[in-house]
């Protein structure tokens, strides 16, 4: 393997590690991506690589273009007498070495795994009823404009929905444990316990949309982001809720009724019925049909076990009907993403495997196997996120262990080497239980035995901007 470096003294470029002046892509892509110089790095495999932005080009001696490369042999010896070469430091550990090429602005491909549970960076964030008395957390949302992640909650040791937490981001320091008492506030409705089903984000006009049914009764709650307070609310014969998508260019929402086996497509500004629209041969009332995916351009996409559609909102017409191949038809639950940059859907279609669908034709590119050992113990659907900062998809193999995706090239990029276990991976929610909000990676857990209801780390820790 190789990848492309450049001396970056700008902006971020979507895409790359930054370290110090160094930009280094995650995979091979194409030099004009931006307008600097790249240049192709050395054969990584089997060997450990040093890289540092040079002062000048062509010298010192060794120099590629603006990059300097140092190699080494792939064990840990080797590594740490490079680096104490490097450094004129006496280093005895991988990690020591790493947290001073970091911090010296060099990059390594050595030490690539991270382990969670040991970064000083991470946050626990526990969430409590405001009239005493824990509670789980369950779905998470993310507002861009005001750097706030707002969990779904649950009374512990219940279904009862107790509402959205709110924890304003800016306010997380590494190492630190916070309690959470505010929380939006419900609907006027006493029959209607707001906020217990799922939702969906509209980060263009900053609001956020909660979908959830009583009875058959279906309600919509529009809320304002910029001032945590409803702003619109509607009741529907909606049929039981199974997912919510917003689209941003048609500017509507796309709901499930899973007893009565139809779309409802919702316009929004102010809130009303547009349409309903029977996809057909879905299974009609199978609780199992769920997971709405939009890739803002107009179209959705849902699932069934084993099978998925894509419907187009304007036209009310199905795209897309198809299988996802055989074996795949263990996931009971959806969860996905869809990336932007390059047009691609990620559902997870059962506990190892990461399905790829293409947005252009919307046919599978492939299934991403993500097991390293066996047995694994993940046998259901996990959730999965896209990264819009590092433009890379984060999600959970077999073994409960964080992996990012490569959206390029569809592969495992990083993956830590310390397991969540099944109290934070698997999720029984839309969008599951992890969202990345800016230099934040964000996970709950809907498990009443877990002390720590939701973590924050600091992706740059993992992933440096």
């Amino acid at each position: 393997m190789r990848r492309p470096f450049t001396k970056n003294t700008g902006n971020y470029i979507k895409g790359t590690f930054q370290i110090g002046d160094l930009s280094i892509g995650v995979s091979p892509f194409s030099q004009s991506y931006s307008s600097l110089t790249w240049w192709e790095g050395p054969e990584e495999n089997s060997v450990c690589i040093i890289a540092k932005d040079a002062t000048s080009k062509g010298s010192p001696v060794g120099d590629t273009g603006t990059v300097r490369f140092w190699g080494t042999g792939s064990t840990d010896e080797a590594f740490i007498g490079a680096v104490n070469n490097v450094s004129g430091q006496n280093f005895t550990t991988v990690s020591s070495c790493n947290s001073w090429l970091s911090s010296n602005g060099y990059w390594t491909n050595c030490g690539s795994s991270f382990n969670p549970s040991t970064y000083p960076t991470h946050s626990t964030i526990n969430v409590y009823q405001i009239s005493g008395g824990d509670i789980v957390s369950s779905e998470l949302y993310y507002s861009t404009t005001e750097d706030k992640v707002y969990v779904n909650t649950l009374y512990k040791n219940s279904t009862t929905p107790r509402g959205n937490a709110i924890v304003d981001a800016s306010t997380l320091s590494s190492g630190s444990t916070y309690n959470v008492t505010t929380y939006l506030p419900t609907s006027g409705s006493s029959s209607f316990p707001a906020n217990s089903g799922t939702g969906v984000v509209d980060q263009t006009n900053n609001k956020y949309y909660n979908y959830d049914n009583t009875s058959g009764e279906g309600h919509i709650t529009e809320y304002d982001f910029s001032t945590d307070t409803i702003s619109d609310y509607r009741t529907f014969t909606l049929g039981t809720s199974r997912g919510l998508a917003y689209d941003s260019e048609t500017q509507k929402l796309v709901g499930w009724g899973a007893n009565v086996g139809e779309f409802r497509i919702f316009n929004t500004n102010p809130l009303s019925l547009s349409a309903s629209l029977d996809p057909g041969s879905t299974g009609g009332d199978d609780p199992t049909l769920n997971g709405l995916i939009s890739n803002n351009k107009g179209q959705v996409f849902l699932q069934r076990e084993g099978k998925y559609w894509v419907i187009d909102i304007n036209s009310r017409t199905v795209l897309k009907s198809a299988s996802y191949g055989s074996g795949l038809q263990r996931s009971s639950r959806t969860f996905g993403a869809y990336c932007p940059t390059t047009d691609k859907f990620y559902v997870n279609t059962d506990g190892t495997n990461l399905t790829i669908i293409d947005g252009s034709n919307f046919n599978v590119i492939t299934n991403l196997t993500l097991t390293t050992n066996n047995p694994y113990f993940i046998s259901k659907g996990v959730c999965v996120t896209y990264d819009s900062k590092r433009d890379t998809i984060w999600t959970f193999d077999a073994e409960g262990k964080l992996c990012s995706i490569d959206t390029e090239n569809d592969t495992v990029f990083k993956r830590s080497s310390f397991s969540f276990g099944e109290n934070y991976v698997e999720r029984y929610s839309n969008n599951g239980g992890l969202v990345a909000g800016g230099d934040l990676l964000f996970m709950s857990s809907g498990n009443p035995n877990v002390n720590d209801p939701l973590l924050a780390f600091d992706l740059n820790e993992i992933w440096p901007t």
